[in-house]
């Protein structure tokens, strides 16, 4: 690879990774990888967004998730809940939001100039409604409860992300980014530390990995 635009790193760390596991071990879990992918994507192709489990939230904010959609979660990444906050008071912190956009419209950047529908807003009064809405906390903490490390005691405390505000008027062409995951696994792989995150499927025994592990 060309010594530039950071190709340099990527080679050092894959030259890293042979030398700790060998290429044959490598090999083996690519082999292995590429094959449950295959049957993956079979699966997707014939069930589509079937696979993806949609639960209300009244019934998971209150009893939990039932142990076949814990397992669907576990096997897809991805859950889809209704209702988390009550659409009377969704309704109104969005008429809270415009409010607070049209109010103050002079000081809030957005894109495109013409008609900004992604605003550079992170700090609104509805923002930090919706975020720390009693419903949306216990959520997270179910959701967070999912994953656990070696000392079996991980916190399921949410930690509060500061996202912005996408609020696209209808017709208008879809601008930026599209669907995308912001996951960065596969970079994060050249810090040393965070490597051993992988070190089962490197290390030839793909099957022995497991995401929910810290």
């Amino acid at each position: 690879l060309p010594e530039k635009d950071g190709y340099e790193d990527f080679r050092k760390a894959k030259e890293a990774i042979i030398r700790e596991h060998g290429a044959e071990a490598l090999r083996k879990s690519w082999i292995e990888v590429c094959g449950r992918l295959s049957l993956i994507t079979e699966d997707i192709s014939v069930n589509g967004n079937k696979l993806i489990p949609i639960v209300p939230a009244d019934s998971v904010l209150e009893e939990g998730f039932s142990p076949g959609v814990e397992q669907q979660i576990r096997e897809t990444g991805c859950v889809v809940v209704r209702g988390v906050i009550p659409e009377p008071t969704a309704r109104q912190l969005y008429s809270d939001l415009k409010q607070y956009v049209s109010d103050n419209r002079s000081q809030i950047k957005g894109w495109p100039e013409e008609s900004p529908s992604m605003l550079q807003l992170y700090n609104s009064p509805t923002q930090h409604a919706v975020r720390s809405h009693p419903n949306q906390l216990r959520l997270q903490r179910l959701l967070n409860e999912l994953w656990h490390d070696h000392t079996e005691r991980t916190s399921s405390e949410p930690l509060v992300y500061l996202d912005g505000v996408r609020d696209r008027p209808p017709q208008q062409p879809f601008l930026g980014l599209g669907p995308h995951v912001d996951a960065g696994s596969l970079s994060r792989w050249l810090d040393p530390a965070y490597r051993r995150s992988y070190l089962a499927v490197f290390g030839g025994k793909s099957g022995e990995w497991d995401c929910w592990d810290l």
